[in-house]
């Protein structure tokens, strides 16, 4: 009796993993980052990129970067959505990460990096989940110092934000 118990509780629970494996959406992450020197870089769509694969989740390229970006940024909110319909997604991550030189120490620049990112279903808009962060990195080299600061701030962001869309996403599953 006790054997068949187990059996079906472990019968359950591979069945409900299965179904959850196979439930992770498609994920498209947009996110418009900018270094002191005002040139951009990828350290935070990277490290988003990287903890929702490690969690299973199916990240897709974007080719709406651009469309997305300050100059071209559309300011009609149905033309966004209509964009975003595009990606080949059902989640979109869309943030901003911008790193500033916070003051001087030691003969090293203080860099500060602020973070905001949102994730929405791409059907409905839908928010499954949003996260903000900051970081400083105190370093000579300004080629390093910002990506570190960046580095710092999206690794606990991506964590957190990739939580809130499990969470949401595996209740839109269960129900």
């Amino acid at each position: 009796m006790k054997k068949n118990a187990l059996f079906i509780v472990i019968l359950l629970f591979c069945l409900s993993l299965s179904v959850f494996a196979e439930g992770k959406p498609k994920i498209a992450i947009i996110i418009l980052e900018e270094n002191v020197d005002k040139k951009s870089t990828t350290v935070t769509e990277t490290k988003l990129k990287g903890v929702f694969e490690k969690k299973g989740f199916n990240v897709v390229e974007s080719v709406f970067k651009e469309v997305l970006s300050a100059k071209n940024y559309p300011s009609d909110d149905e033309k966004i959505k209509a964009l975003i319909k595009n990606l080949n997604a059902e989640i979109v991550v869309i943030g901003r990460a911008v790193v500033i030189k916070a003051g001087d120490k030691n003969n090293k620049v203080i860099y500060s990096a602020d973070i905001s990112v949102n994730a929405f279903k791409t059907d409905d808009m839908q928010v499954l989940g949003a996260s903000k962060n900051q970081a400083v990195s105190t370093n000579a080299d300004p080629l390093a110092g910002g990506p570190e600061a960046l580095e710092k701030a999206s690794s606990e962001l991506a964590e957190n934000l990739a939580n809130q869309v499990l969470k949401k996403w595996a209740s839109k599953i269960q129900n």
